[in-house]
This record gives structure tokens, sequence and C-alpha cells, in this order.
């Protein structure tokens, strides 16, 4: 966990960096499992791997939301000041 006086005192870059490597690698997994899921639904044929391309977007905008919702409750229920 970064704390207040390191993120003010460091570079901007390498706080940047390691806040966004946890998201990357989260991001990173969701894209190799839904492509080994295209690929199993793609053997079933042309109709299934059409509804499945019509869910993925969907299921893409719950994971984000779900993603800032909980990273909003973290933030809150951690002891933050700013939610005062």
């Amino acid at each position: 966990m970064i704390n207040k006086s390191e993120l003010l005192s460091a570079h901007i870059g390498s706080i940047v960096l390691k806040l966004a490597i946890p998201n990357m690698l989260t991001m990173s997994v969701w894209i190799i499992t839904f492509i080994i899921e295209g690929f199993y639904i793609g053997q079933l044929g042309v109709i299934p791997l059409g509804g499945l391309a019509l869910g993925f977007p969907m299921l893409f905008l719950l994971l984000m939301l779900s993603a800032g919702t909980i990273g909003g409750a973290i933030y809150r229920f951690s002891g933050s000041k700013a939610w005062r």
C-alpha cells in the first residue's frame, strides 16, 4: 500500500506505475479468459459466437463498474477522512 507521504513526494511516473500494475494484471486475466471462452464457444458454431459477441461489451461494462464501486468502498471504509 502506498502511504500519503510517498504519494506527495515520489516521482509521479513511479506512483502511477505502482497503482496501475494491479489493474493491468487483472484486465489481462479477464482478456485471456474471454479469448479462451470465445474460442470454446466458437467451436459450437456461428450463432452462439454471435450471442457471445453481444454479451461481451455488457460484461466488460459490468466488470468496470464493479471495480470502481469496490475501489470506492475500500477507500471509504479504510478510514479516509475525505468522506467525512
